[in-house]
């Protein structure tokens, strides 16, 4: 039986091929023994010549009990969260859309008196698929948006060992309709995330710290210039992976294009596609292929289907925002990137309204 002195921080992540999470791995690693568990091939594959990186199996839940426990439960009632779900609803069978009102029905009589979080600790309440590899760790690290299997929280915290949440994003708990909110401690960008995680999860403050947004520090590090483009260009970075929102992105992008035609034609617009799934994807962004003036930058490299960006293509990136004229975003933490570059900004507002609701 190991002593807790004996045992290592866990740390749980499913797109360990992400550049920001694979150097807070490295951090950690330094003043940490520190191990990696995923449920992802690709983490697996990336990772396991740097760390020790444990495979994990996934154990999904499927049956009538889980379908009849998930569809009594309350969805997170955010306006993110709402739009996030009309989203998903948009590519469902009729019969599915259907089942989605009959649900905001029975929640509107007081039918659904419990949320997803409450739904996950009954369907885990006797979970013990994870044992042998939990007993190795003190601490169980994770980060809020690549967890493809939650079951391996639910046994550590039914065993008692102490949850750490790594909050990536500042939508997250805004978001996520499995938020974890049992974790014995936050990690979080600032007080508006602080506030949406006491608010919309009931965390106490006192679980909470400020870490700022810990994968943007390389920002702050001097960077060597490169090259400067010989075109002057106005820069569009895409904020949006659904099908259906990149169709609407691109008809912007062309909007934007018309626009400097009219009143700056000797000026480009550089595009650069959402990372890791759009990105290198023919598919996705082919309408503005072989539009003049229009030049899509692709980056990273294709593993297993995953774009994965370097260090070299983040460098490229913050060239990029320094080099153009204006930038262009439709909502992003991208933006929080570019604010650090000297060119003007426009930040498009945006709203999703009921043209996304499901049609019946």
């Amino acid at each position: 039986m190991k002593s807790s002195s004996d045992k290592k921080l866990a740390f749980l992540l499913d797109d360990g091929w992400v550049l920001e999470k694979r150097e807070a791995a490295r951090d950690l690693a330094r003043t940490l023994p520190l191990e990696i568990l995923t449920h992802d091939q690709l983490t697996y594959d990336e990772l396991k010549g740097e760390f020790t990186v444990t495979l994990l199996p996934r154990y999904k839940l499927r049956g009538l009990k889980y379908f009849l426990i998930m569809f009594f439960a309350n969805d997170l009632n955010t306006s993110l969260a709402r739009t996030e779900r009309r989203r998903r609803m948009q590519q469902k069978s009729g019969l599915s859309k259907w089942a989605y009102h009959f649900r905001d029905c029975l929640g509107r009589i007081g039918l659904r008196p419990y949320n997803c979080h409450q739904a996950f600790k009954i369907l885990y309440r006797d979970s013990q698929y994870y044992g042998d590899q939990l007993a190795r760790y003190h601490t169980v690290m994770y980060n809020t948006v690549s967890i493809e299997d939650k079951r391996i929280l639910y046994e550590a915290h039914n065993v008692g060992i102490p949850l750490l949440s790594w909050v990536y994003s500042w939508d997250n708990p805004i978001k996520d309709n499995e938020f974890i909110p049992n974790a014995n401690h936050y990690l979080a960008w600032n007080h508006f995330t602080k506030h949406d995680l006491m608010e919309v999860h009931d965390v106490p403050k006192d679980r909470i710290s400020i870490t700022g947004p810990v994968q943007f520090e390389y920002l702050i590090t001097p960077s060597e210039k490169v090259a400067d483009d010989q075109q002057p260009f106005v820069l569009f970075a895409c904020a949006t992976a659904p099908d259906v929102y990149v169709e609407q992105e691109m008809d912007l992008i062309l909007m934007v294009r018309e626009l400097l035609d009219r009143i700056a034609p000797a000026v480009a617009l550089h595009v650069r596609p959402y990372p890791f799934r759009n990105a290198k994807d023919p598919y996705k962004y082919k309408r503005l292929h072989d539009k003049p003036g229009i030049k899509v930058l692709y980056y990273g490299e294709v593993q297993g289907g995953t774009v994965v960006p370097d260090v070299k293509d983040r460098e490229e990136k913050l060239q990029q925002f320094k080099q153009s004229i204006c930038y262009i975003n439709v909502g992003s933490t991208i933006g929080l990137e570019a604010s650090f570059a000297d060119a003007p900004i426009l930040q498009i507002a945006f709203s999703l309204p009921s043209v996304f609701r499901p049609k019946l």
